[in-house]
């Protein structure tokens, strides 16, 4: 009996291992196109700040290592909206600043079948600010509204926004058919958004000293093989 449940052991791994050589991830190159749903925020106290919807669009290439067992490295291209929204006295502040985004990420990718497969990846991201703005919606109607743009030297906080931005990054998701995949991603800005100017022209009229503020962003993106 013993020898028997060794033997039906032994049988279920190698069937195991067989499947799972069946469904292993072809190497090579592959590229995907992204779009999808940002949820942003800005970290830091400066001023108190909510979750932002906003976008995200662009390319993705992954390269299956060979003979990795599904190990991959991937880059991308994107362009991403960041910012976020603050209830002020007498109004409302909304923030949105556009990034063109690069990722560079390694993962894991395990195929159940043929048809699904599942990764997650992780590493750090580099970003330029090229345009966005933030608006200042008072209640009271007979007051015009403010408007700054980010990335320009102006007197206002905002527009002493700095545009590189770099953090990390790590995404979950699933991929159907090899073609169609959903993807849940979080991203944390680890370099202060403001500009050293801003920060000594503030010291200058501040005791308390600037906190830094960063961007975090949370997404689900649609991504379709090539």
């Amino acid at each position: 009996m013993k020898k028997l449940l060794t033997l039906i052991v032994l049988l279920a791994g190698l069937a195991t291992s067989a499947s799972a050589l069946e469904y292993e991830p072809e190497s090579g190159l592959t590229f995907q196109g992204l779009f999808g749903l940002n949820m942003s925020n800005f970290r830091g106290s400066f001023i108190d700040t909510s979750v932002k919807p906003s976008f995200n669009a662009g390319v993705r290439g992954e390269y299956m290592l060979p003979n990795c067992k599904g190990v991959f490295v991937n880059f991308g291209l994107n362009y991403t909206m960041k910012g976020a929204k603050s209830d002020a006295p007498g109004g409302t502040l909304k923030a949105r600043a556009g990034y063109v985004e690069i990722p560079l990420h390694v993962g894991y990718r395990y195929n159940f079948s043929d048809l699904l497969g599942v990764y997650a990846d992780f590493g750090p991201y580099f970003a330029l600010g090229v345009n966005g703005k933030s608006i200042l919606n008072f209640d009271d109607d007979t007051i015009d509204d403010i408007s700054m743009r980010f990335f320009r030297k102006t007197n206002g906080s905002f527009g002493d926004i700095q545009r590189f931005d770099s953090g990390l990054g790590c995404r979950v998701g699933a991929e159907y058919d090899n073609h169609h995949s959903l993807t849940f991603g979080f991203d944390w800005g680890l370099t202060d958004m403001f500009t050293d100017k801003f920060r000594k022209s503030y010291s200058l009229s501040n005791p308390t000293p600037l906190d830094k503020m960063k961007n975090f962003n949370a997404s689900i993106t649609y991504g379709y093989r090539f």
